[in-house]
């Protein structure tokens, strides 16, 4: 019987952190979403005023502290700033969901989330490397433009495809919970 309450508990624990971890992100999903649109006006004004319109009202001299980039550079970090909030916001979207639903069950040990985990793995993998390859697009073109633009080794990174790895190994051990439980409930 004490084996009984403190899986229960255990569960429990998981359950909160299952919560927690949904509103950290909604938080993520919401500041992304801002900070894209930021990127995108910024991008518009550039389009619209210039670079020297801009830089002379003060609004991106506050932003890059006196750097002297050149217009190319801003569109370039603007544009891998929209890039990579998009990416942050389809992850964090996706993840809430499958959080919603372990809450809905409540148990991640579900044969319908250790699935969903698992697409989740996947399309992380998928989503990094589609951020690398555009993101690599986008620096190759600004680099077209400025010739002494080297971002190339700074910002291209693929390091989600390993927490996609973990999601799908993690979603067989959630499916074998799942089993262990299915069991459980027969005896």
């Amino acid at each position: 019987m004490e084996n009984v309450v403190n899986a229960n508990e255990r569960l429990e624990k998981i359950l909160k952190i299952a919560r927690v971890l949904k509103t950290i992100c909604k938080v993520i999903f919401t500041l992304s979403v801002v900070f894209a649109c930021i990127s995108a006006v910024f991008i518009i004004l550039l389009a619209i005023f210039g670079g020297s319109v801009l830089f002379d009202n003060g609004v991106f001299k506050i932003l890059i502290a006196d750097a002297d980039l050149p217009v190319p550079t801003l569109y370039c970090f603007l544009s891998l700033g929209i890039l990579y909030c998009a990416c942050e916001a389809v992850l964090s979207k996706i993840s809430i969901n499958y959080l919603t639903h372990v809450l809905n069950a409540g148990t991640p040990f579900d044969y319908g989330t250790s699935k969903e985990l698992r697409r989740h793995g996947i399309i992380d993998i998928a989503v990094s490397i589609f951020e690398a390859i555009a993101s690599g697009i986008i620096i190759e073109i600004a680099q077209q433009h400025v010739e002494a633009l080297d971002l190339s080794a700074s910002v291209i990174t693929t390091d989600t495809i390993g927490v996609g790895i973990l999601m799908i190994l993690f979603s067989y051990v959630c499916e074998y919970g799942a089993s262990l439980v299915e069991k459980g409930n027969r005896t």
